[in-house]
């Protein structure tokens, strides 16, 4: 089984700006998700063809994630957890239905709005990325120096 990685696929600022859309909140128990306690929840699940796109995607705790699996609605250990905490099988499609009406990648306000939570919780990969590229800058205009025209 492959590991989805968020962080690899997405890019730090459009998954900062997925959970700033959601509030922090998990989208199915709605409580506060922590730095490096989230994970990204697939509406419609890859085993079943969801795409790793943002329109697909939502914030979930680790623990409703699992509870939910592959399933492509709300399985009995998901629906208990919601019910634990107090909420509906409704109330959480709603949210969903919320979160994905607010456009999320490159160039969207909700990415402009994320800027400072992706510096906080992704500034590592932040880092690396700044390093990658400007790496690749400077290998770039030494092959270019290199190659007579």
């Amino acid at each position: 089984m492959s590991r989805w990685s968020a962080i690899n696929r997405l890019g730090p600022y459009t998954l900062a700006a997925l959970i700033w859309r959601a509030k922090k909140r998990c989208t199915w128990c709605g409580q506060e998700v922590a730095k490096g306690r989230y994970a990204i929840d697939h509406v419609v699940p890859r085993a079943l063809g969801g795409a790793d796109v943002c329109t697909n995607l939502v914030l979930a705790c680790g623990e409703c994630n699992v509870a939910r699996s592959d399933s492509p609605g709300v399985p009995p250990a998901l629906l208990a957890r919601i019910e634990a905490a107090g909420r509906t099988e409704a109330e959480c499609w709603d949210e969903v239905t919320r979160q994905l009406e607010i456009p999320v990648g490159r160039g969207t306000w909700a990415n402009t709005c994320a800027r400072i939570l992706a510096k906080q919780w992704f500034g590592n990969a932040i880092t690396k990325d700044l390093a990658n590229a400007r790496s690749y800058k400077a290998r770039v205009a030494q092959e270019q120096k290199r190659v007579p025209f």
